[in-house]
């Protein structure tokens, strides 16, 4: 299995990089916009990051959005581009062929698959350091006036994972092409969606109420004065995503021949 694994470490390199370097990519446009907003406009450099990151309105900065919530989206679609690589009829049954060569295949691409979310993970906590950074050195604040979310980040892992341990099966099954194609576009249109009115739409409620309440939620639940059924419901989330990933793995096994009969060449 540790050949297969960097079989697709080596294959998909490409992509571990991109995992590790979306979040301060995005950070990097950003920064691009609110240069070229302030070029124009009459805002200074100043004025108009703190502008697009909703510093003055809101408690939920944009740029946090706009710079973990994306990475932690493409990379997710990304990840499901990894198994087109492998739908041949040759590979399939040269992988069935010796012994645990199926187990050991999809094995590996459930590592490979979780390899990412911890790298993405690990980016988008280092580029939010990077945000606090520029906001101290950009809009002068003070270590006890920034928020970090980092708290919510392992949570998004693990949405990651949840969703992934459902997409899996239904792509070794009956392929990438033909079980994804629609399910990436329904899903990635509905987050990318959102994303975007979120940063550019009218916002729900006078005056951002809505995210206010959003973020007092957050304090609350953060702080541990929410209600208890809430904890004990994210502590089931997290123990059945964990199971699942692997019972996931299982099943991927035993229809991998299933697939591996219906691919095109």
């Amino acid at each position: 299995m540790t050949g297969l694994i960097y079989k697709e470490m080596r294959q998909n390199r490409n992509v571990l990089w991109f995992s590790g370097f979306m979040a301060p990519l995005c950070l990097l446009c950003f920064l691009g916009m609110v240069l070229l907003g302030s070029l124009n406009t009459d805002l200074t450099f100043r004025e108009a990051y703190a502008d697009m990151s909703a510093d003055g309105d809101l408690p939920l900065p944009m740029i946090l959005t706009y710079c973990c919530i994306v990475p932690f989206l493409t990379t997710g679609l990304l990840s499901l581009n990894i198994f087109a690589q492998d739908e041949t009829k040759k590979w399939g049954y040269f992988t069935a062929s010796h012994p645990k060569g199926i187990q050991g295949a999809v094995y590996a691409k459930y590592v490979l698959i979780f390899l990412m979310s911890i790298i993405t993970f690990v980016s988008v906590t280092f580029t939010e350091e990077l945000v606090m950074l520029l906001d101290h050195l950009i809009l002068g604040k003070k270590a006890g006036e920034m928020v970090s979310y980092a708290g919510a980040f392992p949570f998004l892992v693990f949405i990651q994972i949840f969703l992934r341990m459902i997409d899996i099966p239904f792509i070794i099954r009956f392929g990438k092409k033909r079980g994804e194609s629609v399910k990436i576009m329904v899903i990635g249109g509905l987050f990318i969606g959102a994303i975007v009115y979120a940063l550019f739409g009218p916002l729900p409620g006078e005056d951002g109420e809505f995210f206010i309440r959003v973020y007092d939620w957050w304090e609350t639940f953060k702080a541990g004065a929410a209600q208890d059924w809430i904890y004990w419901l994210l502590a089931g989330f997290l123990w059945l995503t964990i199971f699942g990933y692997y019972f996931s793995y299982k099943l991927s096994c035993k229809l991998y021949m299933k697939g591996v009969e219906q691919y095109d060449k």
